[in-house]
């Protein structure tokens, strides 16, 4: 096996967060992605929503005296880093330790985005690890997709500026 997990990130504008959201949270009645009777399964942890930290960017620029003013339209507002999990790794987590390895595996990504919001400034918002996804392969098993929805929000609290520019230009 070359690895245990890969990324795939994606930013997007408030104007698009709404349809990102409704997968990742499971608010859709229907999504083809979606096997219904193995979201039991789901798991994560929610930081922050997207009003509370706009009202927190607003209040810190406030507080360093600059413009307090939201982000333009067109502004990549959420970044979504998806983790593709080893579907080998994750059963071999979950015969090692059946009832605590969802724990384990939320911790490191708890720590992964801590160490993504130190190194770059994203403010993370929230972690949600989809079990009920994937597809039948050629004997008709079921196949897990084992993947974590990681978002970002795109506001560096220190730095008071959008860290995906300075991410972008370098």
């Amino acid at each position: 096996m070359a690895a245990y997990v890969a990324c795939n990130a994606k930013y997007y504008k408030a104007s698009q967060w709404k349809g990102l959201a409704g997968h990742v949270h499971r608010q859709f009645e229907h999504d083809e992605n979606v096997v219904t009777h193995l979201s039991h399964e789901n798991f994560g942890c929610q930081f922050a929503d997207l009003p509370t930290l706009e009202r927190r960017m607003m209040e810190a620029k406030q507080a360093a005296g600059l413009r307090a003013r939201g982000f333009q339209a067109d502004a990549n507002v959420v970044l979504d880093n998806v983790l593709i999990l080893s579907a080998q790794r994750v059963e071999e987590l979950k015969a090692a330790n059946p009832d605590g390895y969802k724990q384990k595996i939320l911790d490191a990504a708890v720590r992964l985005s801590e160490r993504i919001r130190d190194a770059y400034g994203l403010e993370p918002m929230g972690i949600e690890f989809h079990w009920d996804e994937g597809h039948e392969n050629k004997e008709g098993q079921f196949v897990h997709n084992y993947h974590a929805h990681m978002q970002f929000f795109n506001f560096d609290f220190k730095q008071l500026n959008q860290p995906l520019r300075r991410m972008k230009r370098d």
